[in-house]
């Protein structure tokens, strides 16, 4: 076991460790899933100051569960097309993501009534 001597504090802090040196008070990390909120925290911390918190994790952090499809129009439908997401005040892949969506509930009820039907 090792023997510890008092010094004086200036002495002190000067043999210690960086490890074991009293740690600046940090602001705790958000615990949110907001990516806003998360970024905005990022922009005014440094990850040096966290680096005791981290762990790493395997494999990835973000798995996409979408899949991006193609969809060629005509010049004319997607004019239309764009004229129609601007009214709405969305993008065109919302509109059509909007139009697929409802196409495949009413799909689904659909099924859910023959069903029922037999």
């Amino acid at each position: 076991m090792r023997r510890r001597t008092v010094l004086g504090n200036d002495r002190q802090k000067a043999l210690l460790p960086e490890v074991e040196r009293p740690m600046k008070k940090r602001d705790p990390i958000p615990s949110s899933d907001n990516v806003e909120e998360l970024a905005e925290f990022w922009q005014t911390h440094s990850l040096t100051d966290y680096e005791d918190l981290m762990v790493e994790v395997p494999g990835p952090l973000l798995v996409r569960k979408e899949k991006a499809v193609e969809v060629h129009l005509k010049l004319g439908e997607a004019e239309t097309l764009q004229v129609m997401a601007e009214a709405k005040g969305v993008s065109t892949g919302e509109l059509i993501h909007t139009w697929v969506a409802q196409k495949i509930a009413r799909h689904k009820d659909a099924k859910r009534t023959n069903r029922t039907k037999r």
